[in-house]
């Protein structure tokens, strides 16, 4: 699965692409998923957001997940992402 992002992304944001994925009927939590997050120049959710958000990944937890990042905070968000979520294995298999 594909997910481009741009801009500013808002705590809303990521709901809203969440709900969007659970919606799709061509969905499986069994997909690889690559997220685009290279235009994106503000990441608006703090740190302290981050234990409401891993709750809710849609992906189930064999699947691989690729990102890619230009700004050092979105870097820095998706790295405390997969350790949340992954134990920091994920991404660092990437890097």
């Amino acid at each position: 699965m594909y997910a481009p992002f741009d801009g500013v992304i808002s705590l809303d944001d990521i709901t809203r692409y969440r709900d969007r994925v659970r919606a799709d009927a061509d969905f499986s939590p069994e997909m690889h998923s690559l997220a685009d997050l290279g235009d994106v120049t503000v990441f608006e959710p703090p740190s302290t957001d981050m234990p409401s958000i891993v709750p809710d990944h849609p992906f189930g937890p064999d699947p691989l997940h690729a990102a890619v990042a230009r700004a050092d905070i979105v870097f820095g968000m998706l790295r405390m992402y997969d350790f949340r979520v992954h134990g920091g294995t994920c991404l660092a298999e990437w890097v």
